[in-house]
């Protein structure tokens, strides 16, 4: 806690006090470097990657995951490169 203390005083008490997992990325990605949780969540979002995949994919989570919604794969993405396309 020193460590992060020293870097960034604030950030550490909202972390402490965050009541939720969105407010505690919300206050901690100054610790990896990032501005806001916008742009981490640009930078680290793995769909970024996904193109077109052909070969079949089995996708497991937890029905309570708290990042990762099943239903979510579902959805149309709103990403340019992915043309519209669902990620299932």
């Amino acid at each position: 806690e020193e460590l992060l203390r020293s870097h960034n005083n604030e950030a550490v008490d909202q972390l402490l006090s965050a009541s939720d997992l969105h407010e505690f990325l919300e206050s901690g990605v100054v610790f990896a470097g990032y501005e806001n949780v916008t742009q981490y969540f640009q930078e680290v979002n793995p769909v970024n990657e996904i193109r077109d995949i052909e070969t079949p994919q089995l996708v497991l989570n937890s029905m309570d995951d708290p990042c990762c919604n099943i239903q979510n794969l579902y959805e149309t993405s709103p990403y340019p490169h992915h043309e519209g396309k669902s990620y299932a």
